[in-house]
C-alpha cells in the first residue's frame, strides 16, 4: 500500500478483523438457530407421531380378538 503507514495498516487489519468476526458470529448464529428450528419441529412430529401410534393402537381391535369373536 502506497502512502499507508504502519498504525493505518493495522487499523484497517482490525477493522477487517472485526468485520470477519461479526459476519461469522451472524452466520454461526443463524446455523444454530436454523438447526434449533429444525431440531424442535421434528420432536414435533416425533411426538405428533407417537399421539397418532397410541390412537391407532387404542381403537384398533386387541391381538386375537376379532378372530375369537368371529369363531
Amino acid at each position: 500500500m502506497v502512502g499507508v503507514g504502519k498504525r493505518e495498516r493495522a487499523e484497517l487489519r482490525m477493522l477487517g478483523i472485526r468485520f470477519l468476526e461479526r459476519f461469522v458470529d451472524q452466520v454461526l448464529g443463524r446455523g444454530e438457530r436454523l438447526v434449533d428450528r429444525a431440531c424442535a419441529h421434528r420432536s414435533q412430529e416425533h411426538i405428533a407421531g407417537q399421539k397418532l401410534r397410541i390412537q391407532l393402537r387404542e381403537s384398533s381391535p386387541r391381538s386375537g380378538g376379532a378372530s375369537v369373536i368371529g369363531a
